[in-house]
C-alpha cells in the first residue's frame, strides 16, 4: 500500500511539474543510515558511503548541475 501510494504521489508530481515547467529532481529513499548518522553527528559520506540514500543525494545533485549548466538558463543569466 506504501509503495502505491508513493507511486501516486509521485505520478502527481510529474504530472504538476510538467504544466509548470519545473523539473523534478530524483526521489531520496529512506534510509536508516541517515538518522544514525546523525545521531553519530556524522557526515553521510563519511558514516555509510555505500548507502542508498548518498547515492540518491548524489544522483539529485548531479541532475540539479545538469539543469544549472543547460544553455538556456545560462543565456537567461547574461
Amino acid at each position: 500500500e506504501r509503495r502505491q501510494m508513493t507511486n501516486t504521489i509521485m505520478d502527481s508530481l510529474r504530472a504538476w511539474t510538467d504544466t509548470v515547467s519545473l523539473p523534478l529532481l530524483p526521489a531520496i529513499h529512506n534510509d536508516v543510515a541517515v538518522s544514525k548518522m546523525i545521531k553519530q553527528q556524522m557526515f553521510l559520506q563519511d558514516f555509510a558511503p555505500d548507502c542508498r540514500a548518498l547515492r540518491d543525494y548524489e544522483a539529485a545533485f548531479q541532475e540539479l548541475m545538469a539543469i544549472v549548466e543547460e544553455p538556456q538558463h545560462a543565456q537567461a543569466e547574461a
